[in-house]
């Protein structure tokens, strides 16, 4: 104010001053030290992780919080893949995962082409299906209003974009927004790279631990199957082979079940060797009647390993018709077809009473296992065949020698009884004589479990029984099972006291072409002999006959010498 000689005001001086370019300059210089301090910020955050997943989680919340927006998309490219990866997508903050998206294919392929930034203003549908777009989740959230995305660029590569996205509001991001999301992307593109370089590494490295322990593993297996390869191949005894692999074989897997079948392919019939459940040994298993319908018979007509992870599923039981053989049944099956060449010789099987309890790489080793173990199970049996054939020669010699020793018939009949039981299995043995002038059968000698009976005499024309039938058809008859109905239905078959046998081979005796009489062997287990077996019998039977008949003369012969001494005493 300017006062006169009284100091009364009596005007005013002012200086007014333009400063609204100057307030303008201030906030963009407060907005650039915003952006600053976001950049730096996400910057720091980013370049403190190395894991690759934590990293984009991390840029994408960062995001979300720094342009308050509710959707952000963070997509990774690498050179030459077919295929985008999208590691962190939020639309309105919930956390969304994509099918797989193809390279080529709409706006982010769009950016990682051009390399430029993309801005989507307005009319977003229209303008994105123009530019290729393929709508992933329309049907759930709708269309974006607005879409801005900018690429990661390091070096010379794109290597992803980033995205925000805004489904409510039209023009939601200006040019500032697009070159501050350009600045935050130049900024984090190193960390990226950085930690994608870190995961490749970190890749390589489990990758060289599993090889090596694959390696290891297989080093180890290959020892094992080394040496159950020499335990096997060492052995010749078919049992000791045998318990030999299962043993091995539980070494391996959780096998509770372990099963080796040999296949009768001439009679479409499996008789399992060893069929072990839980330590206990089930003998004399066989699968003599609709084969196909097991799983056993898939292995080998089909030739191929099954292995069913849990037999319980409903789907696998009606796939493979499940039928089993004993009233607790495993879970998990593997049965793997042993090879002759290309010939199916039988089946190894393991099992367990756990589902899934087998694992690609046992099946694998098992696989392994059951080849070398049908070599040596071959091996086996050729030793038993030949050794059996050996001993057969030594006990047709002694036999023989026993035979001709003697002339009194109890005493050779039972030194043929220990004989035979030397070599051939039985429970039940006897032998018949046969006159065919009174048609009167003799039964001088029947052994039955330990103990020696006395059998009644029979007339043939009233009841023959199987002892007849073998006289008056004058050859070998071999049931393989008595209870079988058809059995009923066509021969007579007499009991002699107790429980009666399963299996029965009767074999006539024939001299100069008469049959004078039958030697019998018989098992209370069914299917019980084999056709090697049989043919024995009916050799030692070619024998014995010889060693009966002249038992018998010399009989008849001792008998007129007494018969005549009484009648020279009387005179």
């Amino acid at each position: 104010p300017l006062f006169d000689q009284y100091g009364q005001v009596v005007n005013y001086i002012s200086i007014k001053e333009d400063i609204s370019a100057r307030k303008e300059v201030d906030e963009i210089l407060h907005r650039r030290l915003e952006e600053l301090l976001m950049v730096n910020t996400i910057s720091m955050a980013a370049a403190s992780q190395l894991d690759l997943n934590s990293l984009v989680s991390l840029i994408g919340q960062q995001l979300e919080q720094s342009f308050n927006a509710r959707s952000v998309l963070i997509a990774l490219h690498g050179h030459d893949s077919e295929f985008i990866e999208i590691p962190y997508w939020t639309i309105d903050k919930k956390r969304v995962t994509p099918p797989q998206i193809k390279y080529g294919e709409g706006l982010v392929s769009h950016i990682l082409k051009t390399r430029q930034p993309l801005l989507i203003s307005n009319n977003f549908r229209e303008t994105a299906i123009q530019m290729g777009h393929k709508p992933v989740f329309a049907n759930e959230y709708g269309y974006p209003k607005t879409w801005l995305g900018v690429p990661i660029i390091s070096g010379q590569q794109t290597v992803g974009v980033i995205s925000l996205q805004n489904y409510t509001k039209e023009f939601a991001f200006n040019d500032d927004d697009v070159r501050l999301l350009n600045t935050i992307s130049a900024s984090i593109s190193i960390s990226i790279d950085n930690a994608r370089l870190y995961r490749a590494a970190q890749q390589e490295i489990e990758e060289r631990i599993r090889a090596e322990q694959d390696a290891s593993r297989r080093t180890s297996q290959l020892s094992v199957l080394y040496e159950i390869g020499h335990s096997l191949t060492k052995e010749l005894e078919l049992e000791v082979v045998l318990n030999s692999l299962m043993e091995n074989c539980k070494q391996l897997a959780p096998v509770d079940v372990f099963v080796v079948g040999l296949y009768d392919s001439e009679n479409d019939q499996v008789k399992f060797i060893k069929f072990n459940d839980n330590g206990k040994e089930r003998p004399h298993i066989h699968l003599e009647k609709d084969l196909d319908q097991y799983i056993t018979g898939e292995v080998i007509k089909k030739q191929i390993t099954i292995h069913l992870p849990d037999c319980s599923d409903k789907t696998t039981h009606k796939q493979h018709r499940l039928r089993h053989t004993t009233k607790q049944h495993a879970l998990s099956y593997l049965g793997i077809p042993l090879f002759r060449g290309n010939e199916v010789t039988g089946i190894l099987s393991v099992q367990s009473y756990q589902p899934n309890a087998f694992s690609p790489e046992q099946i694998q080793t098992l696989e392994i296992i059951a080849s070398q173990a049908a070599i040596a199970i071959d091996n086996a049996r050729l030793y038993e065949v030949t050794r059996r054939k050996a001993d057969e020669m030594s006990l047709l010699y002694e036999v023989s020698l026993g035979l001709s020793a003697n002339l009194d018939t109890d005493q050779v009949l039972r030194n043929l009884l220990e004989k035979c039981r030397q070599i051939l299995p039985m429970d039940s043995f006897y032998v018949s004589v046969y006159e065919e002038r009174s048609h009167l059968i003799y039964y001088p000698l029947f052994y039955d479990r330990g103990e020696f009976k006395n059998v009644p005499v029979r007339d043939i024309r009233v009841s023959p029984g199987l002892t007849g039938e073998v006289i008056l058809g004058a050859k070998t008859i071999y049931l393989p099972d008595t209870n079988d109905p058809k059995v009923a239905d066509h021969y007579q078959i007499i009991h002699v006291g107790g429980t009666p046998t399963r299996s029965f081979v009767g074999v006539p005796m024939i001299v100069r072409g008469k049959v004078i009489g039958v030697i019998s062997m018989q098992s209370y287990v069914p299917t019980h002999y084999s056709a090697e077996e049989i043919r024995l019998i009916e050799t030692i039977a070619t024998q014995a006959a010889i060693a009966v008949e002249n038992s018998r003369l010399y009989e008849d012969a001792r008998k007129e010498i007494i018969e005549r001494r009484e009648a020279q005493e009387n005179l």
